[in-house]
């Protein structure tokens, strides 16, 4: 595996299967301490319609925000995304935000949840 979709894979799993994971243990009363308990109990009355629309939006957002961070490093001047080498991914692409999708896209391949874009 190439060293773009190495970060890709880890870039994915970590950020967002591990916030749609937290998610999903808010939503289910899973998780533990006051924040996620006031936010579960806050959302203990929702229909299972509007569930699933939050979790839509969550999806959505989490990934629009995977998707701003990787535009903020291919554009930015002054800050990279650099490997262990020094190599700067986006030089690596032909544009970073665009690995994130489609069918060979890094959330269809190495996500644990559904693309929130179809």
């Amino acid at each position: 595996m190439d060293v773009l979709q190495s970060f890709g894979r880890e870039y994915v799993r970590q950020l967002r299967d591990g916030s749609l994971a937290w998610l999903d243990g808010v939503m289910n009363g899973r998780m533990k301490g006051a924040r996620c308990e006031r936010l579960y109990a806050s959302i203990a009355d929702f229909s299972p319609q509007q569930r699933e629309t939050l979790r839509t939006l969550c999806a959505h957002l989490t990934d629009h925000v995977l998707h701003e961070t990787l535009s903020f490093f291919e554009q930015s001047e002054r800050w990279r995304l650099v490997d262990e080498a020094g190599e700067n991914l986006a030089e690596l692409s032909d544009g970073l935000c665009g690995e994130l999708y489609g069918e060979d896209g890094w959330i269809e391949k190495f996500s644990g949840y559904p693309a929130s874009l179809k």
